[in-house]
């Protein structure tokens, strides 16, 4: 609400809220890649985001849990969904939910394969993150359009819960990944009685509450702990004597290990090839961008489509770049002079 609140409150000149907007943005890894990537220099407020890269790898996923406005939302979408069809009805669709999830969760890493290639060849995947997504959405219904990834996302978030948070969104993937070796997590405790309970109000589906452990894509909500009728659902680093848990007989195999990583190496490569091929679509030759941008190439890589800047400009001469102008460039502000003229 608070992230609402500053986005819809931007206005010319910008004040405080554009500064705490813009910093908040910076939490996001993704983000600060994405600028070095299109500046081709180490950004001064790099400090940031390698906070939040060690609270990930030390912690887990607290920033997706407690910071991400995308998160926040699609929590309150599923609390609204059980007031309105009921908790009884809920728990049918949360079981449904867990079986589709835990079908779906071992693709996730050939989803980010497809994103990194990407990214790498400059395609704005950075779009997708959760700030500059949200803003962009937030943007879309303040200038009266229809909001298509918001509807999509919150579609999904009724039927399948946080399963964007699990396998689509970028900076999710990442912190996935940075979390997987944390130290501190949630631990089944020795009078776990196996009710299922912290299983089936999981939003993201981490839990096996039959062997006890928790993956990597635990946002850290806590619902797991409130609802276990025994408190054995605790957070904190292992136990002392505690021997380190035995890797099952999938992991151990060096064939499956080799067919996954070959797998993962050819969508890489046929995504590498798509990739190159969107980028070249038809782009325009002469694009007028807002007073004070980068030259072009560079342009299109820092700018991460929040749509703030086209929100603020007084004269609404900024407009949303269509995707007939090409992928590289879709999203990204331009002027149309005929439309409103430039005061600055």
């Amino acid at each position: 609400a608070l992230f609402i609140w500053m986005l819809t409150g931007l206005s010319y000149p910008l004040g405080w809220k554009n500064t705490v907007l813009k910093w908040f943005t910076r939490f996001d890894p993704i983000i600060m890649l994405n600028w070095i990537r299109g500046s081709h220099q180490v950004v001064t407020w790099f400090v940031v985001p390698l906070i939040v890269v060690i609270i990930t790898i030390l912690f887990g996923r607290v920033f997706c849990g407690w910071f991400c406005p995308f998160g926040s939302f699609m929590m309150i979408v599923d609390r609204v969904t059980e007031k309105i069809i009921g908790k009884k009805r809920f728990r049918k669709l949360a079981y449904l939910r867990k079986k589709v999830l835990s079908k779906l969760q071992p693709y996730r890493w050939f989803w980010f394969v497809v994103l990194l290639v990407l990214f790498i060849v400059g395609l704005p995947v950075v779009q997708l993150t959760p700030f500059a997504l949200f803003s962009s959405e937030i943007n879309h219904i303040i200038r009266g359009c229809f909001p298509i990834w918001l509807a999509l996302i919150t579609l999904l978030t009724i039927v399948f819960s946080r399963v964007w948070c699990t396998l689509i969104c970028p900076s999710g993937g990442l912190f996935q990944i940075l979390s997987h070796f944390r130290p501190f997590r949630y631990r089944m405790g020795e009078n776990c009685v196996k009710c299922g309970s912290c299983e089936r109000v999981c939003p993201v589906s981490a839990i096996n509450f039959e062997s006890g452990k928790v993956n990597d894509a635990c946002l850290l909500c806590g619902d797991c702990s409130l609802e276990c009728p025994k408190d054995s659902v605790s957070y904190g680093p292992p136990a002392k004597g505690v021997k380190k848990e035995d890797k099952t007989k999938e992991e151990e195999l060096p064939e499956k290990k080799r067919r996954e990583f070959l797998k993962l190496a050819g969508i890489g490569l046929i995504t590498s090839v798509v990739a190159i091929k969107l980028k070249s679509l038809i782009s325009p030759l002469k694009t007028l961008r807002p007073p004070g941008a980068v030259d072009e190439n560079s342009f299109n890589s820092i700018c991460n489509r929040c749509g703030r800047c086209i929100e603020v400009c007084p004269n609404k001469a900024l407009h949303e770049m269509p995707i007939i102008y090409g992928m590289e460039n879709y999203g990204t502000p331009y002027m149309i002079p005929r439309e409103g003229n430039c005061c600055l």
